[in-house]
């Protein structure tokens, strides 16, 4: 259950509050939906060390010193602009315990992390993530709520003046977590998933939608081998007909990844290295799994 899930991380932030989670939790949704409210709140539960930013600069941004003795942070309006490093940084932020603080002109210094994160946004492509993605869950949050501005007065009204903090905060206080950590069970959701396809390279792209249709032209395989891919068995591909295809649909990366990036993203799936092939002179082969080894869903 989705739901018992986002408590649970809620409830493992105030309960263990200096253990990382090892898990952002992520909302997407329309403006006006609500997605933020649940930041602004949690982090007034924690009065300096919980902070509420925007921006993906001061998410993953190079300068730290704003994360500094930060136990809660909630960044709104992230969305991924196209920067390996700063995916890289976010991740190591997500997942290290210890923080390097760095302001301008200063030097930079080491402290323990405790960075329970939380992103809100808008923006459909919000992470750089994987298939088997461990440090993102992302959930969209519906918008039934947009625009019921008399549902969102009687919420702060009972937050602000009724106590409903004080009785969120007991609550998750009291969740039973026994010895549960986020990184367990992450939810396998379909926004998830949406954020793995965005975040794939052309070849990856292309490799998946190979093994999704589940058809290889037969001229891609080796005469006098097995054809039949869905029999469970080894393929024996040609190298180049396959590499045509991909450079027909990508063109642009023709001259600068060649064969190499193909090569490395199908050993990942388990395929062998590719070797000469007897009878087609130069060409070789690469032997790539049946399609129904569980090792294809690693691709992305």
């Amino acid at each position: 259950d989705w739901m018992r899930w986002i408590l649970g991380w809620m409830a493992f932030l105030v309960q263990h509050p200096g253990q990382l989670p090892e898990v952002a939790l992520v909302l997407r949704g329309e403006k006006g939906s609500g997605k933020s409210i649940l930041g602004q709140y949690l982090a007034r539960i924690f009065g300096a060390a919980g902070k509420c930013v925007a921006g993906n600069e001061l998410l993953s941004g190079r300068f730290t010193g704003h994360l500094r003795e930060t136990c809660f942070l909630c960044v709104d309006e992230v969305g991924w602009a196209g920067n390996m490093d700063s995916a890289e940084r976010l991740k190591d932020r997500i997942t290290n315990s210890c923080l390097t603080v760095e302001r301008k002109g200063q030097d930079a210094y080491i402290e323990k992390s405790c960075l329970h994160l939380m992103i809100t946004t808008n923006h459909d492509w919000v992470v750089h993530s994987s298939s088997d993605e461990r440090r993102f869950a992302v959930f969209d949050v519906l918008s039934n709520r947009v625009r019921d501005y008399r549902f969102w007065k009687r919420l702060v009204r009972q937050m602000d003046q009724e106590a409903g903090l004080q009785a969120m905060l007991h609550e998750l206080l009291h969740w039973n977590l026994g010895d549960w950590h986020p990184r367990e069970d992450i939810p396998q959701t379909e926004a998830l998933r949406e954020q793995a396809l965005a975040s794939m390279s052309p070849e990856e792209a292309f490799l998946r939608d190979l093994w999704e249709s589940g058809e290889i032209p037969a001229h891609w395989i080796q005469s006098g081998t097995e054809e039949d891919w869905h029999e469970g068995r080894s393929l024996y591909i040609l190298r180049d007909p396959l590499m045509e295809a991909f450079w027909t649909q990508n063109p642009s990366r023709r001259r600068s990844e060649r064969c190499g990036t193909m090569g490395r993203i199908l050993k990942r799936v388990g395929s062998a290295e590719f070797r000469p092939c007897a009878d087609s002179g130069r060409t070789r082969v690469w032997i790539i799994p049946g399609h129904s080894d569980p090792r294809w869903r690693r691709i992305g």
